[in-house]
Order: structure tokens, then C-alpha cells, then sequence
């Protein structure tokens, strides 16, 4: 019992002299109960994955101390660097629940998450994504581009440079980057999939290419990621026919979606272009989103002259192996694509929760419900250049959305600035609308967009990194 008590006199000394914990907002609380302690090595190394923000303080009672040696040697070998340990009967028994390890989280010296240890793990991502803050600065160890489009979850951000044709993911935590990119297995893979096994479409197109003094190489369209799927929308392009002895020749396209778990090398090819036949419509190998196993498939008419206002804007198909574009669930045209006859022109979009929106109007569409509901929101309007698609003037653009709990928040383009709108669904009313970006060509690589309630991130110009700024108006 001597042997013990001193143990633990001594470890209490080292804690003393070496565990110590930053001046921070955000606090752990973690209530030890060695009775409970048989897995307590597996959810406490779960904690080392929160933000180095995060205060962490061990509480044992004082009446059972000298039987905490072992969850003190646990909370050693757990690696954690930066930790208080406190022994009071009284904080002790105010964080502690029936007689398990108990977690609670705080912000500002208010609770956020009361959780039992063992399922901290569970946590980690929402606990992360609370400290972040106004002036957090992550760097990126590559190029960031300036034409990018960018997702993030978990804590993870993906960001498709277009022009290197690169998808990066980075974990904001961390700092661990991942590249997705097609190796020359993968294309032949692709081919052998679109052409009964065989390469001999490929070993064309790449002389057609080499040629040309130019390599042959798949290209990322757009891309999505939920929970733990990473999905890519890939497109290249094969020798079709060649005319008029030898000299034209006609490219037709390959499309595949890659579905990626998380983690692993190997991905799932869905060869679209294979399997989504249909006498009427053709479709993009731009824009991605991927719901429920299925995706969204943005159509387009294949005779333009029987454009209307039934006329379908997105499809869907199940992914799975009897893949097939199903036409009985779509959704038609944006009113205003209607209106003034853009057919597939402009056709993008942003999708979150139940809803999606075109980037160019102010029709918010519940795609479970197919109903749509025209913002209250001042937008310029496209003017269509009759002469030529590729002279419209556009000075309006949505650029980011989210909804939750009935609120929308949108960050657009408009009069040269990016702005910051914030509207009420339910009561079908503006809430806030300021700019939070100019001289934009000056300042930023790339578009601004939404982080959280209460922030948003920028790539300034001639840096790779990636900053949070405070949602409010500019000064």
C-alpha cells in the first residue's frame, strides 16, 4: 500500500512539473472512474484527434486515488501531450455520471457535448469543426489553382484544381493530404470496362495524342463526398471514326463515376456512358451529387427544338450494377433557363439538405418534393447575346449555399463583390444581405465559401493557404 501511495505521489509530481495545457476557449473535462477503466487505453488515445485547442483536464476522486494508478499509466500511455490532472472529490463528482468515464466539452465555459468516453470517437469531427475560429490559417503544401471547386467534411477538405487536374484532400486538424489522380492501371481498367476488355481504343487515342506532342489523360468533371464515399466524376475521350481519307477525325466521349471508401486505392467504376443510354437525352460530365446511392445526372435534350418547360434539368441513377438513367425521376428546368431559352447552357448548380439551386437564378427546388420556390432576392439577370451562346453578359452567380433548420445561407457574385445573404424560409424573407469580399481580382485565388454559421474561407492570391474569416459586413 506504501509502494502505491508514494506511485502515485510521484506520478502526481510529474503531472505537476510536465503536463501542461495552452490558454484556450475550448475545455475537456474528463471524469475517470478506474472501476470503469478495462477499455479506457483505446477511447482515451481517440482524444489525441481533437484540435490542438482543446484544454484537456483528467479528474480523479480523491477517495479512490490510490487505486488510480492504473488509469493515471493509462492516460501516460494514451501519448496525450497536453493535459491537467486534477484530484477533487467535488469536481469529480460534478462531471462524473453513475459510475462511468464521462466527457464533457466546453466553449466558452458553456457545455457543448456530455458524452461517455467511450464513445468520444463518435464526437471528434463535431468537437474539431467548434474550434475552429475568425484568423485560423491552414497551410497547404500544394497549389491551390485559381480555378477550383472545394467541399468540406469531417474536417477534411477537398479541393479539385481544374487545371492540374488533381483532386487534394486535406484534413484540417492534422495537415495530411491525400491526391487522387489517374495512374495508367486505372485508365486501362476504364477502357477494358467501356470496350469488352480490350485496349485498343486506348493505345489510339494515346498515338492520337503523342501525335499532337501531348499526353493522354483522364479528367475530373466535379466530384462529391459524404460520410465515407468519395465519388469522382471522370471523363476522356476516345477515336470514334476517322473520315475523308484519314484526315478528320471524330472523338467520342467515356464517362465513369469512380466511388472511392474512404481510405482505399481502389474505387468502384460505374461506366455511365456505357449504361446511360436514351433515345431523348444526353448528359454532363460536369456537376456531381451523390444521394442515397444515387446520383444526380445533370440531362440535356439531344434535339434542342423540343426544348420546353417540361423539359428535364436533372435525372437520376441508382448506382449498383443494373445502373440505367431513371427518366421517371427528374426534375424540369429552371424557370428562368425556360424563359430565356438557355436550354443546356448554365446549367450548374448547388445542392444542400433537401434542396437545390440553379447559379444563376433565385429558384430554390426541394428535390424530394419537386417543388420550387422563387428567394425574394435581388439578382441580375442573364442577357443572352442572340448571335453568340459564348457572349452572354452574367453579373450574377451563387456561389456557395446551406440550409438548415429553415435558414438558407448564401454567398453570390454580384456588382463586382462577393456577398453574404442570409434568408428565412419559412417566413419567405431576406434576414441579412452585405458584401464580405471586394476588389476581389486583388485579394483572392479563388471564391469564397461558406465554413459554418458563422464563418467562411478565402485562398488569398499568391499563397496555398486557406483562411476563416468572420461572417460580417466589410468595413
Amino acid at each position: 500500500m506504501m509502494m502505491r501511495t508514494l506511485l502515485v505521489f510521484f506520478l502526481l509530481l510529474f503531472f505537476k512539473i510536465f503536463a501542461t495545457a495552452q490558454s484556450s476557449n475550448f475545455e475537456i473535462k474528463v471524469a475517470i472512474n478506474p472501476n470503469d477503466c478495462i477499455k479506457c487505453s483505446n477511447y482515451l488515445y481517440g482524444l489525441n484527434s481533437l484540435s490542438k485547442k482543446y484544454k484537456i483536464s483528467f479528474i480523479l476522486n480523491e477517495e479512490t486515488k490510490e487505486d488510480s494508478v492504473y488509469a493515471i499509466e493509462l492516460i501516460l500511455g494514451s501519448k496525450i501531450k497536453n493535459f491537467n490532472l486534477l484530484i477533487s472529490d467535488s469536481l469529480h463528482k460534478k462531471y462524473s455520471y453513475q459510475t462511468h468515464n464521462y466527457v464533457t466539452a466546453l466553449k466558452n465555459k458553456e457545455v457543448i457535448l456530455i458524452t461517455e468516453l467511450e464513445k468520444i470517437k463518435t464526437q471528434i469531427d463535431y468537437l474539431n469543426e467548434l474550434s475552429f475560429e475568425a484568423g485560423d490559417t491552414i497551410l497547404l503544401n500544394y497549389n491551390v489553382g485559381k480555378n477550383n471547386g472545394t467541399k468540406i467534411i469531417f474536417n477534411n477538405l477537398y479541393i479539385h484544381n481544374k487545371t492540374n487536374n488533381i483532386l487534394f484532400s486535406t484534413n484540417l486538424i492534422n495537415g495530411k493530404t491525400i491526391n487522387y489522380d489517374f495512374n495508367y492501371k486505372l485508365i486501362d481498367t476504364i477502357f477494358k470496362i467501356n470496350f469488352n476488355g480490350s485496349t485498343e481504343k486506348l493505345t489510339e487515342i494515346k498515338n492520337y495524342y503523342q501525335s499532337a506532342n501531348a499526353t493522354y489523360n483522364l479528367e475530373i468533371g466535379g466530384f462529391d463526398v459524404n460520410e465515407n464515399k468519395l465519388y469522382i466524376l471522370v471523363f476522356g475521350y476516345y477515336i470514334d471514326e476517322i473520315l475523308y481519307k484519314n484526315i478528320d477525325t471524330i472523338l467520342g466521349r467515356i464517362i465513369v463515376l469512380l466511388e472511392y471508401n474512404i481510405g482505399n486505392e481502389k474505387p468502384i467504376i460505374y461506366p455511365l456512358s456505357l449504361k446511360l443510354k436514351n433515345s431523348d437525352y444526353d448528359f454532363s460530365h460536369y456537376n456531381l451529387a451523390v444521394i442515397d446511392k444515387k446520383a444526380f445526372i445533370n440531362v440535356m435534350l439531344k434535339n434542342q427544338k423540343k426544348y420546353n418547360e417540361k423539359s428535364y434539368w436533372m435525372c437520376k441513377c441508382e448506382l449498383n450494377e443494373n445502373i440505367f438513367l431513371d427518366t421517371t425521376d427528374c426534375i424540369p428546368r429552371p424557370k428562368l433557363h425556360v424563359e430565356l431559352k438557355l436550354a443546356h447552357n448554365f446549367s450548374e448548380y448547388r445542392l444542400d439538405g433537401d434542396y437545390l439551386i440553379n447559379t444563376i437564378t433565385n429558384e430554390l427546388i426541394n428535390y424530394k418534393t419537386k417543388t420550387s420556390t422563387e428567394l425574394k432576392i435581388h439578382f441580375n439577370k442573364i442577357i443572352p447575346d442572340k448571335n453568340s451562346p459564348f457572349k452572354d453578359a452574367m453579373n450574377y452567380s451563387l456561389i456557395d449555399f446551406k440550409t438548415s433548420k429553415n435558414i438558407t445561407q448564401i454567398i453570390y457574385f454580384m456588382d463586382s463583390a462577393y456577398h453574404y445573404l442570409s434568408y428565412d424560409l419559412k417566413n419567405d424573407k431576406v434576414i441579412e444581405n452585405f458584401p464580405i469580399v471586394t476588389n476581389y481580382l486583388e485579394v483572392l485565388k479563388a471564391a469564397p465559401k461558406l465554413f459554418s454559421k458563422n464563418l467562411f474561407y478565402i485562398f488569398p492570391k499568391n499563397k496555398n493557404i486557406m483562411v476563416l474569416k468572420e461572417i460580417k459586413p466589410i468595413n
